[in-house]
């Protein structure tokens, strides 16, 4: 499997392959879907403020409590979007892209999601480390989990040109 991440000016996917990037894939499905999409460069450790959640602690934690106790989640798999990013600073993640998730409606629009999506990356690191990334899903109290850890990132030259740009 491959994953795919892609932006324009306002909408960003996340695309997942049949078969691994470099090979062709038999198919190509969206498994998330991005508005008001802001890219970012991940060769740059750490995260921007405007993309740290603006809540506390206290509610993401009670919020991952109760998801816990409700076996939703794993217990301690949940945290605060902004301490589980302060965690993989030290050893090189930072952020590619973040917006706010879309839900397919049945006559086939979109409508902005309660989560919002962040993806990161590992492009500065050394060792095991280096390429790794994950995507993660922030429910609105700021309770976070880890949805997808892939390996081998890597931006393109247009995505470079696009985190250049900004």
């Amino acid at each position: 499997m491959g994953l795919i991440f892609t932006a324009g000016k306002e909408r960003g996917y996340v695309l997942q392959a049949s078969h691994p990037i470099g090979t062709p894939a038999e198919r190509i499905c969206v498994t998330d879907r991005l508005e008001a999409v802001r890219l970012y460069d991940a060769r740059k450790p750490g995260a921007p403020k405007e993309a740290l959640s603006p809540s506390s602690e206290a509610n993401a934690t009670a919020k991952c409590q109760e998801l816990s106790k409700a076996r939703i989640v794993a217990e301690g798999s949940c945290g605060l979007l902004n301490t589980m990013l302060a965690r993989e600073v030290p050893f090189g993640e930072g952020l590619m892209m973040q917006g706010q998730g879309a839900t397919k409606q049945p006559d086939g629009s979109y409508q902005p999601s309660a989560l919002a999506i962040t993806v990161t990356a590992n492009l500065s690191g050394e060792g095991d480390r280096l390429g790794v990334g994950a995507i993660l899903f922030t429910r609105p109290e700021g309770s976070t989990v880890v949805a997808t850890v892939f390996t081998e990132t890597a931006y393109t030259e247009a995505g470079l040109q696009a985190v250049a740009s900004r």
